[in-house]
């Protein structure tokens, strides 16, 4: 009887949180732009307790990419 082993389906890769600090310094914005957008819904954001909120970086890295990405960030 042949072995018939199966992969496991790939897992999509887990967000990367950082604190509000952290994701203002990634998107070159104040700490209070990025609780903006996360109030909004721009990008992910989670809260772990009373005061501690952490931020999905990924969502934040989606968000500042260049409208134009032919334009490399030149203008």
């Amino acid at each position: 009887m042949p072995s018939t082993k199966t992969t496991p389906e790939p897992r999509a890769p887990l967000p990367r949180w950082g604190t509000q600090q952290e994701a203002a310094d990634l998107a070159r914005v104040s700490v209070e732009t990025i609780r903006r957008w996360a109030s909004s819904g721009k990008i992910t954001a989670s809260r772990l307790g009373p005061r501690r909120v952490v931020i999905d970086l990924d969502s934040v890295a989606a968000l500042a990419q260049p409208l134009r990405p032919d334009l490399g960030g030149k203008r």
